[in-house]
C-alpha cells in the first residue's frame, strides 16, 4: 500500500481534499493510503507516507522537508488546490511514487 500525505498549515481545507482523493482512489481501485497532517506534525511523521505534497500556502517550506527526507516531496499547484482538483492531485502524487 502507497502513502500519500498532504501537508498544510492548520488541515481543515486539506481534510476535504484528503475525503475527496480517497474517494477517488477508491473509485479506481487502488491501493493508497491517504492523510492530512499540519507541518509541525508531519515532521515528526516522514518516515509514514511515500510521499509528501504540500499545500500550496506551505510551498516556501518545500527545501526543509526535502532536506528531512529522502521521500519525493511536491507542491500542489494553487489552481488544482483551490478547485479541489482530486483527480490531479492524485495522478500528481502517483507520478512521484
Amino acid at each position: 500500500m502507497q502513502k500519500i500525505m498532504l501537508v498544510c498549515n492548520a488541515g481543515m481545507s486539506t481534510s476535504l481534499l484528503v475525503q475527496k482523493m480517497q474517494n477517488e482512489a477508491k473509485t479506481r481501485g487502488l491501493d493508497v493510503e491517504i492523510e492530512a497532517r499540519p507541518m509541525a506534525e508531519a515532521m515528526e511523521a516522514l518516515d509514514t507516507a511515500d510521499v509528501l505534497l504540500l499545500g500550496p500556502q506551505i510551498g516556501y517550506a518545500r527545501g526543509d522537508f526535502e532536506k528531512a527526507t529522502d521521500k519525493p516531496v511536491d507542491v500542489i499547484a494553487m489552481v488544482d488546490y483551490g478547485r479541489m482538483n482530486a483527480p490531479k492531485i492524485l495522478d500528481d502524487a502517483l507520478a512521484k511514487l
